[in-house]
């Protein structure tokens, strides 16, 4: 149900509390594996698995989506928490397909204590996963991984987040050489699946992005247990809604790399 923002600003956190910081500092235990309880997993939307395509409600799925998809919901308890305004979220939510009916909580612009005056303009939004940890009593910093790409969204927890590079499907980077970043983030969470106090597992072993060479292959070093990684691809699924209502049509898979510019453009112009 969607409720309106409070109308007065609310005196915030602004740093993390001593509680957080010293449940962080506990060693994480690497177990045979995972708990039977599953972790839960936080995820972000636009710039973290889609590209939108303003003014229009079209957006890209970032490469390997329905790989990386069909693996957390398979070993995570999952979420959406999104700094988009609700009909955006559940536009975008669209990408989830045969796994949205799983999602624990679909969490929009409306979940961030907001004033009237923050909630309809560009401001820092925090992602206080506190919030979360009232709704879900049964999960905390031990078990809990929140996928993004803003770091500064998540200053009161910095030590349960994952921070991915951003994916915008225009920047030259991306149809140079591709993305393959929810790969490497999968390979990251299987390992984050065998640790029992994820928040002292991410402080000491950050995930970090990894840049694309000149040959269009991720440059991170290998570690001894980690899978494979797929190469990077600028193959993504394109998802368009009608602006005023009806069922929108099934998302089409494009490639958007700079040795197919042409059908770019021409899968654009279709917008």
């Amino acid at each position: 149900m969607f409720r309106p923002p409070v109308n007065k600003p609310r005196v915030k956190p602004s740093a993390p509390r001593t509680s957080y910081l010293d449940q962080s500092n506990i060693s994480s235990v690497t177990l045979k594996s995972p708990l039977v309880k599953k972790q839960l997993l936080i995820l972000d939307l636009n710039g973290t698995l889609v590209s939108r395509l303003k003014p229009t409600t079209a957006l890209y799925a970032r490469p390997y989506h329905d790989i990386f998809f069909d693996y957390i919901f398979e070993n995570f308890n999952v979420m959406v928490w999104s700094s988009a305004q609700p009909q955006n979220v559940n536009n975008m939510c669209r990408i989830f397909d045969k796994h949205r009916n799983k999602l624990r909580l679909i969490w929009d612009r409306t979940k961030f204590g907001l004033s009237t005056k923050e909630y309809n303009s560009k401001t820092v939004t925090i992602k206080n996963l506190e919030r979360v940890w009232k709704k879900l009593p049964e999960f905390g910093p031990t078990d809990t991984i929140l996928l993004d790409d803003s770091p500064e969204k998540t200053i009161l927890q910095p030590h349960n987040h994952c921070v991915v590079s951003e994916f915008d499907h225009k920047s030259p980077e991306f149809k140079t050489h591709g993305d393959c970043e929810l790969m490497l983030v999968k390979a990251y969470l299987e390992k984050i699946q065998h640790q029992d106090n994820v928040s002292n597992y991410i402080k000491n072993h950050p995930y970090v992005s990894s840049p694309i060479g000149a040959n269009g292959k991720e440059e991170r070093p290998e570690e001894e247990g980690d899978s494979p990684v797929a190469l990077p691809s600028t193959i993504c699924y394109h998802y368009v809604f009608p602006k005023h209502g009806g069922d929108p049509p099934l998302p089409t898979s494009c490639d958007l790399g700079v040795a197919d510019e042409l059908t770019s453009k021409v899968d654009r112009l279709k917008l």
